[in-house]
């Protein structure tokens, strides 16, 4: 009874620490999502301009690189390499959001229509953009890890209770039956007139 209490309490300890992993994992993938969405602002920002090459657009494109940069920082500050040591992504991201910025500052300050100009901007983005999704990608694969491990805990966890249970039924069962032999062959013995 005692090992079967044990072992709930053990098995309830690892849940519980596998869910808080699985909250902290979707906490990050929600604000990866977040990221997502914000650095895709900046490249519809980035196209309007290129379009049109309106002043608000070129603001737009700066204020939500500055909120990536700020997300960035939040997440994976450079003198606490927390996440960005889980994910190195962090500090590629960084560096390709500067890279964007200042491609996207020299087209503004290179002469009109500089196609030279536009085309490094659309790599920078471009190399934005794919950091960003392995960002997105390695937070949902983690929480599938995570799950994963949770499935194959539960399952371990059902396989060992069925396995204890069974062992437990056959030594009592064994028992029981040891002891019911013991009262046949005494029941036997008096019915012999043995005494």
């Amino acid at each position: 009874m005692v090992v079967a209490l044990a072992a709930f309490g053990v098995l309830g300890g690892v849940s519980y620490n596998h869910l808080n992993r699985i909250g902290e994992a979707l906490r990050r993938a929600e604000v990866a999502d977040d990221l997502m969405n914000d650095i895709l602002e900046v490249r519809r920002y980035e196209k309007n301009y290129l379009l049109y090459a309106q002043r608000e657009d070129f603001r737009e494109t700066i204020e939500y690189t500055d909120k990536v940069a700020a997300i960035i920082e939040q997440l994976a500050p450079p003198e606490s390499p927390g996440l960005a040591r889980e994910d190195p992504a962090f500090p590629a991201l960084r560096a390709r959001l500067g890279d964007f910025r200042r491609a996207f500052e020299d087209l503004v300050a290179a002469a009109p229509g500089s196609d030279e100009a536009k085309t490094l901007l659309r790599e920078r983005g471009k190399d934005l953009m794919e950091v960003a999704q392995e960002i997105v990608t390695a937070q949902r694969e983690g929480i599938l890890r995570i799950v994963a491990a949770l499935k194959r805990q539960l399952l371990v966890s059902i396989l060992s209770t069925l396995a204890l249970g069974l062992a437990f039924a056959w030594l009592v069962g064994r028992k029981i039956i040891s002891a019911l032999h013991l009262i046949e062959r005494s029941t036997g013995r008096i019915a012999r007139g043995d005494f």
